[in-house]
């Protein structure tokens, strides 16, 4: 257990309850987006609000709103964005403020790793009891017979492609020799759940999985060719079936859920969904945007990711180029102070774990140089 949180068990799935008091909500049709990219905001409040007031942070156009909506907004300026919406019924009013709800950024033309852990953020591995029996994982095999696990992601640009996936698994158990596929999903479904062709579909190893739990570490897959993605998407592990197979991954409890799960009757349903586990969360999956285009030499143009950042003991460098390349790694600190010289051969299937145990706490950089280019990364060591 990576973070000693041990394991979280939750008493199965929930049955919902309804409410007529007057409640002030609503969501976001993305949370990370571009300058310039479109992020539609709609009402959910309950109670029967009939006037609606919206504040949509700093840099928006429009920047305030009386409609009920949904109502289309555009950022100008970079950061995160608090949103608020404040309804009334004649009688009363109820505002709900979602603090730094939208983040925007600026384009890049390097690549992006979505979802990182927030500096707060703890990974669980969640099992469950069904009438009080254990029943097995949340994010992985259960006796529901749940299919797939995937996580939402609302960030992407024409200029990209899906190059790689990093994955943190807590258990892994059953035959070396099986395979877990991986699909990527765009999310033409009946309301934005996946479609029903996958865009992508390539196998994890389990004997991988497995050694990486054993050895606490991250499973990084490396698409044979980047995949477009055009719209808001989905990654999804598909849970093995052969007897003895187990897998399951890390979870973490988000504000905002990005968490989903195919059922076995091939429903998609959200986590926070009532009928489901009745809570917001994000499983570790960390998907990795190249750039591409006939300017641009996309192994060259490929930096490292490092998770988690900030790190404590250590961190994984993933380095996402072909197996067998010697990198030369700098660590320095911020007075350019050499504290690690290291030559790694990558694989391709296995990131690398930057030991920082014995050093203070504070910012770090770490450079990089192979025969494809140079890259320098920050990191931040704290207890």
């Amino acid at each position: 257990d990576p973070t000693n949180s041990g394991v979280t068990s939750l008493s199965g799935k929930n049955c919902g309850t309804g409410g007529s008091t007057l409640n002030a909500d609503f969501t976001a049709s993305a949370t990370n987006v571009y300058v310039g990219q479109t992020v539609t905001f709609t009402n959910t409040s309950s109670g029967s609000p009939t006037t609606f007031n919206w504040n949509f942070g700093s840099g928006a156009s429009p920047a305030t709103s009386t409609s009920a909506g949904p109502i289309n907004v555009t950022y100008s300026t970079t950061g995160l964005k608090t949103v608020t919406l404040t309804v009334g019924n004649g009688s009363t009013t109820d505002t709900e403020t979602k603090t730094n709800y939208i983040n925007v950024m600026n384009q890049t033309t390097t690549c992006d790793t979505l979802h990182l852990l927030g500096a707060t953020d703890t990974l669980k591995l969640y099992t469950a009891t069904n009438n009080g029996a254990y029943a097995g994982y949340v994010s992985g095999n259960n006796s529901w017979a749940d299919k797939e696990k995937a996580d939402y992601f609302d960030t992407y640009v024409s200029t990209k492609k899906l190059n790689s996936v990093i994955f943190y698994f807590g258990v892994g158990k059953g035959s070396n020799t099986s395979n877990v596929p991986v699909k990527v999903y765009n999310n033409t479904g009946t309301g934005g759940v996946p479609g029903s062709t996958a865009l992508a579909t390539q196998n994890l190893s389990l004997g991988t999985i497995k050694t990486d739990v054993t050895n606490q570490a991250p499973t990084l897959l490396t698409f044979t060719t980047p995949v477009t993605v055009t719209t808001p998407f989905y990654i999804s592990v598909v849970l093995p079936t052969a007897a003895g197979d187990t897998v399951s991954l890390y979870t973490v409890e988000k504000t905002t859920n990005t968490a989903w799960e195919k059922w076995s009757d091939n429903s998609w349903v959200a986590y926070s969904d009532a009928n489901s586990w009745g809570f917001n969360a994000q499983l570790s999956i960390w998907p990795i945007m190249c750039p591409t285009g006939s300017q641009i030499n996309e192994l060259n143009n490929v930096p490292v990711s490092i998770y988690p950042n900030p790190a404590q003991n250590g961190a994984y460098v993933v380095m996402p180029y072909p197996a067998d390349t010697k990198v030369n790694l700098t660590l320095t600190d911020v007075f350019g102070k050499t504290c690690k010289n290291i030559e790694v051969t990558t694989t391709n299937i296995e990131p690398y774990f930057l030991d920082m145990n014995n050093l203070p706490d504070g910012i770090y950089i770490i450079k990089g140089e192979s025969k494809y280019g140079k890259f320098v990364e920050r990191i931040t060591k704290i207890k």
